[in-house]
């Protein structure tokens, strides 16, 4: 049982079970192990039609080396928490391998940071009070601000499923819908609760192959969903400039001033 203040408020949060704890320490993708110029290999775990909308993505990126060679990255800008009133502030986000993300926004009352690290996720409020929010994070949290990282790494991993589910309309357009499932062996899930918090889903639009929403599911069968828009190429890469989400620990607007990449971010860069 942890305590989350957000906000001045306390609110109980429950680990979702045990299990998840004992296989978060796994949950990373690992890199994709065959050569990034030969795009992605096949496997009975990965639907062909979804290999071939990740291809493409990568096609228009200007190959997988490009999103592989991403270490991590640090983007600044402005972020409104939707609560009874909305709280608006500037903050830097930042993002390394996979696991690692963390916000810190100047709000009126304060600094305000929350930390995903080593599957765990702390808050950091305005009095400088550190709570634990859950021991079970979600998976490849980096992807928060760039969707496409875990794509990159699961292609050719072994410990990822691809599925297709067809192309359906989202806000006026047509998107591939994809979902990525991590694969764990010997999990003992009966109920489908572990799996449904290795799961994650995309709609990629079907013209410009940019990612236009993700929803997962976090603790206690809360779902949260990640809408992108504003994308803008920086240093080749496409970046969504404009993210909302809903659901999750905090529902929030972030709209992105600039971002940079490598600068060599470290464990004590993620720690409050």
């Amino acid at each position: 049982m942890h305590l989350f203040r957000p906000f001045g408020r306390i609110i109980v949060c429950v680990s979702v079970c045990a299990q998840m704890s004992m296989y978060q320490i796994s949950l990373g993708a690992p890199r994709a192990s065959a050569n990034p110029q030969s795009g992605v290999a096949l496997s009975s775990k990965k639907d062909a039609q979804a290999l071939a909308v990740l291809n493409q993505i990568f096609t228009n990126i200007g190959g997988l080396s490009v999103l592989l060679k991403i270490d991590d990255y640090t983007a600044t800008g402005h972020i409104t928490y939707h609560l009874a009133e909305d709280r608006q502030g500037t903050a830097i986000i930042r993002g390394r391998a996979l696991d690692d993300l963390r916000v810190d926004a100047t709000l009126p009352e304060g600094v305000r940071s929350e930390s995903t690290s080593r599957g765990m996720v702390f808050l950091k409020s305005e009095d400088g009070t550190v709570a634990q929010i859950s021991s079970s994070a979600p998976l490849a949290a980096s992807r928060m601000l760039l969707p496409y990282l875990i794509l990159a790494s699961v292609v050719n991993s072994a410990g990822y499923s691809i599925s297709y589910n067809g192309v359906v309309q989202l806000g006026g357009s047509s998107a591939h819908y994809i979902q990525i499932q991590r694969q764990i062996p010997g999990l003992s899930d009966p109920d489908g609760t572990v799996s449904e918090l290795l799961t994650l889903s995309y709609w990629i639009d079907a013209s410009t192959y940019q990612v236009l929403m993700m929803q997962d599911t976090l603790s206690q069968q809360d779902v949260r969903t990640i809408r992108y828009s504003d994308y803008r190429t920086v240093n080749g890469i496409p970046v969504p400039f404009a993210i909302e989400q809903k659901g999750g620990y905090q529902a929030c607007s972030i709209q992105l001033d600039g971002i940079t990449f490598n600068s060599g971010l470290q464990d004590l860069d993620f720690q409050l």
